[in-house]
C-alpha cells in the first residue's frame, strides 16, 4: 500500500475512524452495525488515488531504472514476440525474441533477442494467453501449457441491480448517501480517497444467509445510488460487482484474424461464461439487501433484474447486462503443489509448470478474484516472487521504491 501512496492503511475498515479524515466540507456518516450485521452485512472501506501524477509508474518510479544502486537495464519502445526454448535439463527458455517498431508505427524497425537466466511474464490478464498462445512452443505442448486461457474472470457489475423507495430519516442524510455513493476526499491528502460499500460478512460467505443456510454466496461488494430524496423518501438503485465463479468453459482462444500491426500475431476470441453460482450470488445478494433496506422504514416499488429474480442460467442478456469491472483475471491460474485440482499453469511461486526457468507474475495467475481492484494483491504477489528468485533488493534501491512521503 505504501508502493501505491496509500498512507492510512493501518485503518482499513475501521469505517468510522474515517471521519476525522475526511475534507470538513464532505461530512460522512456510517450505516448502524446492528441492522447490518442480522442480515449478514458489514460496511468496509476502500482508499483510491485520484490525480493521475500519483498514478503513473513512470513518474513515481522511472529513476529507479537509471539508479547506480540497481542492475537493471530497461529496453523501451520493444515488443516481446516469441520466446525460444531448450531441453537440455527439462525445457528451457533460452532467449526471448522481441521486436522494434519504426517511429511511425509502420514496419519493424530492428529485431534482437534477450538472454536471461529467469524470464518473467509482467503482462495483463489478457497480454499473458496473448503471447503465449502466439508463441511457437504451444505446439509442443509443453507442461502445462494446454491450460492457457482457461478459467477467464474479471468483476461482473450491475450499475443497478435493484431499485427501489424506502421512507427513512437515517437514508435522508447527506453524509450517509455520499459515503455510500462517491468518493469523499481526505483532508490531508488532496489525491486520496475513500468510499464505503456492503459486503458480506465473513460468517455469510462461510455459512450462507443468517435465515437460510442453504442460500449461499460468493463475496460481492454493493454501492447505493442515489436517484432522489422527497420528504425523507430516499429513492435508490443497488449496484453491485461480484466475485465470478471459477470456470475452466470460459475461456480465451485464438482468433483466425491477426492483429492489423505489423507483427501479424493472431488476435484473441473471448467466450466469458458465467456458472450457476454467479446468479445465485446476485439474487441471494439481493435478497439480504430488500432485508436491510426495509429494516430501516416501509419499502416500496423494490425492483430486480430478471436474472436475479428468474435464476435465469445462462443468463439472457437485455437492458441491464452485466458487464466487465476492468480487472482481466485468470487464463493462468496457479494451482496448489499438492492440491487435488490438477489444472494450471504457474505453481505456487508462479513458476510455468513443465518448465525451469519461465514465471508468471499477472492477474493471470489467480485462481480466484474477490471482487476487489487487483492491483495490491498483484503488488505482493511481485515482492515475494523477487524473494523466491533471489534477487534480493540493496538497501539503498529499497529506500527509493518507497515514494517520498511529501
Amino acid at each position: 500500500m505504501q508502493l501505491v501512496g496509500l498512507k492510512h492503511f493501518e485503518l482499513f475498515d475501521d469505517a468510522r475512524a474515517w471521519k476525522s479524515l475526511v475534507r470538513s466540507d464532505t461530512p460522512i456518516d456510517v450505516l448502524n452495525d446492528e441492522k447490518l450485521k442480522p442480515v449478514g452485512l458489514k460496511t468496509i472501506v476502500i482508499q483510491q488515488q485520484t490525480a493521475t501524477l500519483a498514478l503513473d509508474f513512470q513518474e513515481q518510479f522511472g529513476l529507479i531504472f537509471e539508479s547506480p544502486h540497481t542492475n537493471l537495464d530497461l529496453i523501451r519502445n520493444a515488443t516481446a514476440l516469441n520466446l525460444q526454448c531448450g531441453a537440455q535439463q527439462g525445457p528451457v527458455v533460452e532467449e526471448l525474441e522481441c521486436g522494434a517498431l519504426t517511429s511511425d508505427g509502420s514496419a519493424v524497425a530492428k529485431t534482437f533477442t534477450v538472454k536471461a537466466t529467469n524470464y518473467v511474464l509482467g503482462m495483463g490478464g489478457l497480454e499473458i494467453p496473448h503471447f503465449l498462445l502466439n508463441n511457437k512452443f504451444q505446439n509442443f505442448r509443453i507442461g502445462q501449457l494446454q491450460d492457457v486461457g482457461k478459467y477467464y474472470m474479471n468483476h461482473p457489475k450491475y450499475v443497478s441491480a435493484a431499485s427501489g423507495t424506502v421512507v427513512s430519516p437515517e437514508f435522508s442524510s447527506e453524509a450517509l448517501r455520499r459515503f455510500y455513493a462517491n468518493l469523499v476526499t481526505l483532508r490531508q491528502n488532496p489525491t486520496a480517497c475513500v468510499q464505503a460499500y456492503i459486503v458480506p460478512t465473513e460468517d455469510a460467505l462461510k455459512n450462507g444467509l443468517p435465515w437460510d443456510n442453504k442460500k449461499r454466496i460468493k463475496n460481492f461488494r454493493i454501492g447505493l445510488g442515489l436517484r432522489a430524496v422527497e420528504n425523507q423518501k430516499y429513492n435508490f438503485n443497488v449496484e453491485i460487482n461480484f466475485e465470478q465463479q471459477a470456470n475452466k468453459n470460459s475461456v480465451i482462444t485464438l482468433d483466425t484474424d491477426k492483429d492489423p500491426d505489423v507483427f501479424g500475431q493472431k488476435k484473441l476470441r473471448l467466450d466469458w461464461q458465467f456458472a450457476a453460482d454467479d446468479a445465485l450470488t446476485v439474487a441471494n445478494s439481493m435478497e439480504m439487501m430488500y432485508k436491510l433496506l426495509s429494516s430501516f422504514g416501509p419499502l416500496s416499488n423494490w425492483e430486480q433484474i430478471p436474472w436475479t429474480i428468474d435464476y435465469i442460467y445462462p443468463p439472457v442478456f437485455g437492458p441491464n447486462d452485466p458487464y466487465t469491472g476492468d480487472h482481466h483475471i485468470g487464463t493462468c491460474r496457479m494451482r496448489p503443489k499438492n492440491g487435488k485440482d490438477r489444472e494450471g499453469v504457474v505453481d505456487s511461486d508462479c513458476k510455468v509448470i513443465g518448465f525451469d526457468n519461465l514465471y508468471i507474475c499477472s492477474t493471470a495467475v489467480f485462481p480466484s478474484g474477490g471482487w476487489a481492484n487487483s492491483t495490491a494483491t498483484l503488488l505482493a504477489l511481485a515482492l515475494r516472487l523477487a524473494d523466491h528468485l533471489g534477487g534480493s533488493v540493496p538497501a539503498a534501491a529499497k529506500q527509493e521504491l518507497v515514494p517520498d512521503k511529501a
